[in-house]
């Protein structure tokens, strides 16, 4: 049964991972299937944060030694599992942005002498590579792991409107960067916690779940104007999460879902490098704007590539610490 459970979320994190491809791809000028696209494309963000957040409710147990050794012990797997990836992928695309503005706009941007904006792109993450999301998820998961030492007795229920709150939090900062990217990664880490950590999730039907996540759906969809995005996001990623936790699940899949668990974060990282190029090639043979046919055709083969080349670094030695 814990294989099976394992199974189903390796599979949702391969379906973010091809959803987040999607943000990348130049859907601009924006049409209707751009905009269908943007949105289904745009809820896998946090959803890969609230996955975070419910592996740490699996996984994560204070120890009877105190406070600091069980943060410390926590501590220490994450940045020896996260912080190799952030500063490969960070030097990889400092080096690319560097490159791109001196060719493409024929002279150094003045942009890469402010120590301020260099400084940002190293210990925040750069948000047009995308890499924000992988240096706040170490921020966030070390800050909350000391959180749970210091609350143990703090039920998942708590931790359920904690998120909740901050999501509305995020909201109410209005655009910063700071309510758009982190608060609103920490908002979902914390819902993933307190579902993974609320044992009355487990005996819901299946048929509540899915009806809960049909008309969340349905509220993203028709209420993308009334209602602010991280919120909507936030209402379809929880039923989703608890949906796919009980889709039965033969274990004749249980390949795929090991591969596309094991390829998501190397997805995530090498996409936009993917998105350019192949951008690029797409010009040449389609006019923008762009159809439902070309920007199908960019969406899987941009995923098909990305995948592919996470899967051959994963498999050599040198590399799979990178994208793991």
């Amino acid at each position: 049964m814990q294989n099976r459970h394992l199974y189903s979320i390796d599979i949702l994190r391969g379906v973010a991972a091809f959803g987040i491809v999607a943000c990348h791809l130049n859907l601009l000028p924006m049409t209707f299937g751009a905009w269908l696209v943007r949105w289904y494309s745009d809820m896998f963000v946090g959803l890969f944060a609230l996955l975070s957040g419910y592996l740490m409710a699996l996984t994560f147990t204070p120890t009877s030694a105190g406070v600091f050794h069980s943060w410390l012990r926590y501590t220490k797997r994450r940045v020896v599992r996260l912080l190799p990836a952030y500063i490969m992928w960070t030097a990889i695309y400092i080096v690319l942005g560097f490159v791109f503005d001196y060719f493409i706009r024929q002279g150094i941007n003045p942009k890469w002498s402010i120590p301020g904006y260099v400084g940002r792109v190293i210990f925040l993450g750069n948000s047009s590579s995308h890499l924000w999301f992988l240096i706040c998820l170490l921020y966030g998961q070390t800050v909350f792991a000391l959180a749970l030492c210091i609350l143990p007795r703090l039920r998942g229920v708590a931790w359920l409107i904690i998120g909740a709150i901050m999501i509305v939090l995020s909201v109410c900062l209005g655009q910063g960067w700071f309510a758009r990217y982190p608060l609103r990664l920490i908002a979902f880490l914390v819902t993933g916690y307190g579902l993974g950590a609320m044992p009355q999730i487990s005996v819901m039907r299946s048929f509540l779940c899915s009806g809960i996540l049909i008309v969340m759906l349905a509220v993203h969809f028709f209420a993308s104007d009334a209602i602010p995005a991280f919120v909507r996001d936030w209402l379809v990623a929880v039923p989703l999460l608890m949906v796919v936790l009980k889709a039965p699940l033969s274990f004749k899949f249980a390949h795929l879902a090991s591969i596309l668990g094991a390829t998501s974060m190397g997805v995530f990282l090498v996409h936009p490098i993917i998105a350019v190029g192949f951008g690029l090639v797409l010009r040449r043979f389609f006019a923008e704007p762009y159809g439902p046919i070309p920007i199908a055709v960019d969406w899987i083969c941009v995923w098909a590539m990305s995948l592919g080349i996470a899967l051959l670094l994963l498999r050599l030695p040198l590399t799979n610490r990178f994208v793991r």
